[in-house]
């Protein structure tokens, strides 16, 4: 029963468990709105938007395999993974992500 109870104790005493949340419309026990207490909280959101709509944008200007492969990279995925999805080579998978980023760094954004 101890090993109950303190495994318990211990379950509930997490820090993820103890979480602090704000709500955007309600005061902290200082007083202070969210607003108050992360003050680029709306620019960060704006960066984060016009850093989405570039991707957007970007990856419009890529093929659909290329879109592929990007979204697999982005998922963590190495080139020898990437190639075995796409029934490719290594060299391959190498070469096409040269040619994009030479390709892209030659759009001007």
């Amino acid at each position: 029963m101890d090993d109950c109870l303190s495994r318990h104790h211990a379950y509930e005493n997490r820090l993820m468990r103890k979480a602090h949340t704000v709500s955007t419309h309600s005061y902290t026990r200082a007083g202070l709105t969210l607003d108050e207490i992360l003050p680029d909280r709306r620019k960060d959101l704006q960066e984060q938007a016009a850093d989405r709509l570039l991707a957007m944008e970007i990856l419009s200007c890529l093929t659909e395999t290329e879109r592929q492969m990007v979204h697999l990279k982005a998922d963590g995925l190495t080139y020898r993974e990437i190639a075995e999805r796409l029934s490719t080579t290594v060299g391959s998978i190498n070469g096409r992500f040269h040619r994009m980023r030479v390709r892209l760094m030659g759009m001007d954004f």
